[in-house]
């Protein structure tokens, strides 16, 4: 299914306008522990970045791949740790 790019467009305003109140309802009710929050602030924005350099860099599909072994990987993982306790 294909949209265009005016739809797209709205979707992504709505995306972040609701990201925006939820976040800032968030905050107001002192939900956001700021202990922990704050380092992840510049690992994100590194993180974006080398991910743009990488997506620049290397063929989509080899991207797709490498991100579907991670996240397999990660799955593992996640079953091992939960039935091992």
């Amino acid at each position: 299914m294909y949209f265009s790019t005016q739809r797209l467009f709205l979707l992504g305003i709505f995306i972040f306008l609701s990201a925006l109140v939820n976040t800032a309802s968030h905050i107001s009710l002192g939900n956001v522990p700021w202990l922990y929050t704050l380092p992840v602030i510049p690992a994100a924005f590194i993180g974006a970045k080398i991910g743009a350099t990488l997506n620049q860099r290397i063929k989509s599909e080899t991207l797709v791949v490498v991100l579907r072994i991670i996240l397999l990987l990660l799955g593992v993982r996640s079953i091992v740790s939960g039935l091992t306790g």
